[in-house]
């Protein structure tokens, strides 16, 4: 039951590893629920990061639907072992939204910090 559009849907859960989408998708078709698998990365710019490596899917469900599929998704997580990738270094399967709160903005409060430190010193070099 996958449909093409996003209109009115919200992300269930991102997947990462293309075993664990087809499994919490057909969990999902199963149950008669519509639902959408977007890859990670293909926004306006999308496509040139998903070239470099899989980033994984996100699986999205019509927001009317969410609340049944978030019982789908809590049981699918209990087998969520069974989907472990080792070329995924952080180890992780799948994440669900809302569950990391912060440590992507330390993250690119970091990342700025060291780009403003290497503009500094590259401006200071060549004065």
């Amino acid at each position: 039951m996958a449909r093409k559009d996003t209109q009115g849907m919200e992300v269930l859960i991102a997947v990462y590893s293309t075993q664990a989408a087809d499994s919490i998708c057909s969990q999902l078709a199963a149950n008669q629920l519509h639902y959408l698998r977007r890859k990670i990365g293909s926004g306006d710019n999308g496509n040139f990061l998903m070239s470099l490596r899989n980033f994984g899917e996100e699986v999205l469900v019509d927001s009317s639907e969410m609340e049944r599929a978030m019982q789908i998704r809590d049981e699918w997580i209990k087998t969520i072992d069974n989907y472990k990738n080792d070329n995924n270094s952080s180890g992780k399967v799948a994440q669900i939204p809302g569950e990391n709160k912060g440590t992507i903005l330390a993250a690119r409060v970091i990342s700025a910090l060291v780009i403003a430190a290497m503009v500094i010193w590259y401006v200071v070099k060549n004065q």
